[in-house]
């Protein structure tokens, strides 16, 4: 859901068209808001969404995101991508484009 959300901002750094949109509907958004707030022992996780979701962040704030995650999943604290630069996909040259 973050993703989709992400990719339907502009951005200063990005050429208007070059990322490719993706969808989302509300009732899969309000689902996982209620699964993660019936689940998640704090609230991190939550509020990073609600910066995505409510904000308009950079899209680096899949990063911050993700960390969430990891912190709410008692992963390491070991930072797994810190590239903020190219954290989230806003295109890939091999994507297959529909024949209609």
């Amino acid at each position: 859901m973050a993703n989709a959300v992400l990719s339907n901002y502009e951005y200063q750094n990005v050429k208007k068209g070059d990322i490719s949109p993706q969808y989302e509907n509300i009732e899969n958004a309000r689902s996982c808001f209620n699964e993660l707030a019936c689940t998640c022992d704090g609230p991190d996780v939550i509020n990073e969404l609600k910066k995505i979701m409510f904000d308009e962040p950079s899209p680096d704030a899949i990063v911050d995101l993700r960390n969430a995650v990891r912190k709410e999943l008692k992963f390491s604290n070991k930072t797994i991508d810190s590239d903020r630069e190219k954290a989230f996909l806003v295109k890939i040259v091999c994507e297959k484009k529909d024949s209609t």
